[in-house]
């Protein structure tokens, strides 16, 4: 976990599966004049101490989180599938969350198409393949070894769309957030293919892996983040409905990719600041 420091209204960021806590800290560095900010590592992820063997978990760990630093009915950012993370709480402790922001997030579709998409990355067959494009569960002998394969996929992700960032060395420290070490000094880098398998479990529940049904019985402010060449789309015209059916819910568009917290952070910061002033204008738009 990480306290970021600032003043003003409190503000968790969630990152997504596969990323850690840094793919944040440059949006938190442009956020901490208006707001206090936090970010911590998903179980299972970065330097959790923690493993990921249920998806309740991460929502619990958010509460969790919220409570230990006591923070104050803070504004939740979720990124990608991390959105439905945040949703979850938003929508089973709104006592807790001052307003919530969904950045490039299925969250937005259906929940029977977010269900089909996680069913998909589920599947033993894609969770091989992400862990071979992302080194998910790769191990090594010692710390050279560690050094030669962020190395490795730092190179790899400079052509890679989904991994590409704006330097190669926002992508070493990633990688290098998400090796554990033993004594002995060999590594695994998390997550492992173990987590994903956790974190694309579908219990059943309203909650798991929610769409844009649940963000529709939400009262608090709700900012959507849409890329304009992001992984996800704009939950197209019935969110859009939606939106405008809801004064406290507002969608903004930024020309990014993925990589948008590295490529744009101020745009990113600006869009969740948006939302931070709408909690503290109840009834306003987001």
């Amino acid at each position: 976990m990480v306290d970021h420091g600032g003043s003003g209204p409190d503000v968790l960021l969630v990152h997504s599966m596969a990323h850690s806590l840094p793919v944040w800290d440059g949006v938190a560095a442009r956020l901490t004049q208006d707001a206090r900010v936090v970010s911590f590592d998903l179980r299972g992820h970065g330097r959790s101490s923690a493993e990921a063997t249920d998806i309740d978990q991460i929502p619990d760990d958010i509460v969790a989180v919220i409570d230990a630093l006591g923070l104050d009915r803070p504004v939740l950012v979720g990124h990608d599938v991390s959105g439905g993370f945040t949703a979850a709480v938003a929508a089973t402790h709104p006592e807790k969350i001052g307003a919530l922001v969904l950045l490039d997030s299925p969250t937005v579709e259906p929940q029977a198409a977010v269900r089909e998409t996680v069913a998909m990355v589920g599947t033993d067959e894609v969770r091989a393949l992400i862990a071979d494009r992302f080194g998910l569960g790769h191990t090594g002998p010692d710390a050279a070894s560690a050094d030669a394969f962020v190395e490795e996929y730092a190179r790899r992700s400079s052509t890679d769309l989904l991994g590409a960032a704006a330097e190669a060395e926002a992508t070493r420290v990633l990688m290098r957030r998400g090796i554990r070490s033993d004594a002995d000094g060999s590594w695994i880098f998390r997550p492992t293919t173990d987590t994903l398998r956790a974190l694309t479990h579908d219990p059943g529940t309203p909650t798991a892996h929610p769409g844009r049904e649940l963000l529709a019985d939400l009262e608090m402010p709700v900012g959507i983040v849409v890329l304009t060449r992001g992984r996800h789309g704009s939950g197209g015209e019935a969110m859009s409905d939606l939106v405008q059916s809801r004064p406290t819910m507002r969608m903004v568009t930024i020309d990014s990719d993925p990589q948008v917290q590295y490529t744009d952070p101020d745009a990113v910061a600006a869009a969740i600041l948006e939302t931070v002033r709408a909690a503290d204008r109840p009834g306003q738009a987001a």
